[in-house]
């Protein structure tokens, strides 16, 4: 698999009062972005970043790869925590050497990641349990349906030119 690259599927879980979207690290990026949404106004900003500090280190022990967790409200609309520029995002990572979790309020960088972390080998023997597809069968299955597309459209102006015959 290391090979390749590969597309891993988020992984979607409600949590009563909000939901989680996590985004496994991939091809696309190498770390994780972890999305809490609240649908409800009623939660306060101090709960919310509670639930992104529990959330983080939940999903850090399930997963040990590097962590971007955002909160989000109903529009979809970033929660910000802090008026000081990416201080509502929360990044961590497990430590290479003592193994304990470090976090800190602001933007994950690639710079900051463990390299031994965002490895593609590190990463296929994680997140055995999630499904994934490779960046060539989605490209070939992308290529069918456009070729499945384009047959069903020259089928439908074929039949609407033999129904403006007959007329």
């Amino acid at each position: 698999m290391s090979s390749q690259e590969v597309f891993r599927d988020n992984i979607k879980e409600g949590r009563g009062s909000y939901f989680v979207e996590y985004q496994p690290a991939d091809a696309r990026q190498s770390f994780v972005t972890l999305e809490l949404v609240f649908p409800k106004d009623n939660v306060s900003k101090a709960e919310i970043s509670r639930f992104m500090k529990v959330e983080l280190e939940h999903w850090l022990r399930r997963y040990p790869v590097p962590v971007m967790v955002m909160a989000f409200d109903a529009t979809e609309s970033l929660i910000h925590l802090s008026d000081e520029s990416g201080k509502s995002h929360l990044k961590g990572y497990i430590h290479p050497k003592t193994h304990s979790i470090v976090r800190e309020w602001g933007i994950l960088r690639e710079s900051e990641l463990p390299v031994e972390q965002t490895n593609a080998d590190y990463l296929g023997g994680i997140y055995q349990d999630v499904p994934y597809r490779i960046k060539d069968d989605v490209q070939k299955e992308a290529i069918r349906k456009a070729r499945l597309t384009n047959r069903t459209i020259k089928i439908i102006v074929i039949l609407m030119r033999n129904n403006q015959l007959k007329h």
